[in-house]
């Protein structure tokens, strides 16, 4: 059975707040990327950014299950990450951490991370991927547990399988 936006947005809702309760984190705050969180990432402009993506074009065709995150704590946006999903995966194909300072420094990956396993189960979708890692953080991931590196049209995915 189909189900409507709504009934998808309630499900990443209460993915979002499941990983933050699990995080045990005061002030973190994990939601939809709202147009305060576009607006506040188009500031990041300096030091400079290591991706430079219009985050605006990327949401603009949101629906389903796709992944749908921006990750706060108190104010302070401190990453933003979005992705696909098809009945069969459910990916991050784009994720930045705020480089500025920020208190959840070092925690935006495994934040993300959490909220993409946690989705998949939710939406009973048997494969998590990773869009075109870069290749300084693909040892990371795996040791995370994306494993394989399978190349699929122009895209390159490190990708793990429910249990």
């Amino acid at each position: 059975m189909r189900r409507t936006y709504a009934e998808y947005e309630a499900v990443r809702r209460a993915v979002r707040e499941r990983v933050a309760l699990d995080w045990r984190t005061p002030g973190l705050r994990l939601d939809g990327i709202s147009h305060e969180a576009l607006r506040t990432a188009r500031g990041w402009k300096r030091p400079p950014r290591l991706v430079d993506w219009d985050w605006q074009r990327i949401v603009k065709g949101k629906s389903g299950a796709d992944l749908d995150l921006a990750i706060w704590h108190e104010d302070t946006l401190c990453g933003i990450a979005y992705g696909q999903a098809k009945p069969d995966w459910l990916e991050i194909g784009w994720l930045e951490g705020s480089p500025h300072i920020h208190p959840l420094k070092g925690q935006v990956i495994d934040l993300a991370l959490a909220v993409l396993r946690t989705q998949a189960i939710a939406f009973d979708i048997p494969e998590t991927r990773l869009k075109n890692p870069i290749e300084p953080l693909r040892e990371g991931y795996r040791h995370r547990g994306w494993t394989d590196l399978v190349a699929v049209a122009d895209a390159v995915y490190l990708c793990r399988r429910k249990p």
